[in-house]
């Protein structure tokens, strides 16, 4: 079988050919949706942050909602990793709001700023009616990550509840990190800074060093000129 690749997906999504979909398997570019996030819910608000920072902490895809997969275990092969696209549900435009989605992911993803991120309805070309609803990440410069998943929520009786996440793309599923993963990744991180920063340090000090040598034998070199030449304009006063 031939390997699908991005540009493969980008073209599918670009012609509105969703049926060429059928039968390719969800992997590290593009996962698809059954239906639409419910958003009036904190925890679909989470899941889409979720899916979304996953993405963006890897080197960016495509979340497709309308596209179906197996939704139990017996529907799903037994001859290969990945859920398989075995229908294509074609959604009307009004069924999503992309600035209610972007504000979402705004509100809940830090950095609230994931460049490029679009939102949009692709009609269908065998219906113009219907078509597909398409969370275009791309691919993220390396100093704007991690993207993590970040929200207080304001409840009852001044209570407040903190969410907090990372998650990443791994093959055809957004993996989210467990609380010790990420305090692994948390304290590598601050030992590594440490590390480099004792490195730095011991190299201006060494540094320093090497100029207060220099210094030094330069003022010790002009001393040594400037005798010489004093005993030479002696010699020639005599």
């Amino acid at each position: 079988m031939e390997e699908f690749i991005i540009q493969d997906l980008e073209k599918i999504i670009n012609d509105g050919d969703f049926d060429s979909l059928i039968g390719k398997i969800e992997n590290d570019f593009f996962d698809c949706k059954t239906g639409a996030y419910d958003l009036t819910k904190d925890s679909k608000k989470q899941e889409l942050a979720k899916d979304v920072s996953s993405f963006a902490n890897s080197s960016g895809g495509y979340i497709l909602i309308g596209p179906q997969t197996p939704q139990n275990e017996e529907e799903k092969s037994k001859t290969h990793l990945g859920d398989e696209i075995i229908k294509i549900s074609l959604l009307s435009q009004n069924l999503v709001n992309p600035d209610q989605y972007l504000d979402v992911i705004k509100s809940w993803i830090y950095p609230d700023e994931i460049h490029g991120i679009r939102v949009y309805w692709k009609v269908s070309k065998n219906d113009n009616d219907k078509g597909i609803v398409v969370i275009e990440v791309p691919n993220q410069k390396e100093s704007l990550k991690p993207f993590l998943i970040s929200k207080i929520i304001e409840e009852e009786k001044k209570t407040s509840r903190i969410i907090f996440g990372y998650a990443e793309r791994k093959g055809d599923r957004s993996d989210p990190k467990k609380i010790k993963d990420i305090y692994r990744i948390m304290r590598d991180g601050l030992l590594y800074d440490k590390k480099i920063e004792t490195r730095f340090n011991n190299l201006e000090t060494l540094v320093q060093a090497n100029i207060k040598k220099k210094k030094e034998q330069e003022h010790k070199d002009l001393n040594t000129i400037n005798k010489r030449v004093n005993k030479t304009l002696q010699s020639y006063d005599k």
